[in-house]
């Protein structure tokens, strides 16, 4: 595909996982590489798009590459959410292709959790749902998409997860 000019619409997508620290050296994450988010930055890119990209820790070979490509490194979904909110306002398609960790621990050591512990228990608190948290913000112009990763299909399930998010589609 051969470079597009300038469209002058701009695309936010959201790519890797997030990381949520339990200590300084132990975290809850997803096994996201962020290659599809890559690719689709670059294909934005190529189509002639500015592309905001916010992205979770990734290798940096699976870091997207070209002039009108935007890429913003976060750790944490909070961190997300945050910088989410920074450009949301002035997307015009938002794609939410990003593994963010469902829940954080609710409490983070500041040193080493000792190893060898019997009964370690660790108590968990919810995410921010980015998607839903910024799909009540949409505006009419807006085209938002989101990515479903599900063990079985449950098309009502999708439905409504589609409806909570205020989503244009899901994959």
């Amino acid at each position: 595909c051969s470079k597009k000019k300038p469209v002058n619409k701009k695309i936010l997508i959201f790519s890797g996982p997030t990381r949520e620290p339990i200590d300084p050296v132990r975290y809850l994450s997803n096994a996201s590489s962020g290659k599809m988010g890559k690719a689709l930055a670059e294909k934005s890119e190529a189509l002639g798009f500015d592309t905001i990209f916010i992205t979770g820790p990734v290798e940096k070979s699976n870091l997207p590459h070209g002039n009108r490509i935007h890429t913003i490194e976060i750790l944490t979904a909070r961190d997300m959410l945050e910088e989410g909110l920074k450009y949301f306002p002035e997307a015009d398609v938002v794609i939410f292709a990003a593994a963010v960790a469902d829940y954080a621990p609710k409490n983070f050591n500041s040193g080493k959790t000792a190893s060898g512990l019997k009964n370690l228990t660790l108590e968990l608190k919810n995410n921010p749902d980015i998607a839903a948290t910024l799909g009540a913000l949409k505006k009419p112009h807006q085209k938002t998409l989101g990515f479903a990763l599900e063990t079985e299909c449950q098309p009502e399930k999708i439905r409504n997860k589609m409806n909570k998010k205020n989503l244009d589609a899901i994959l």
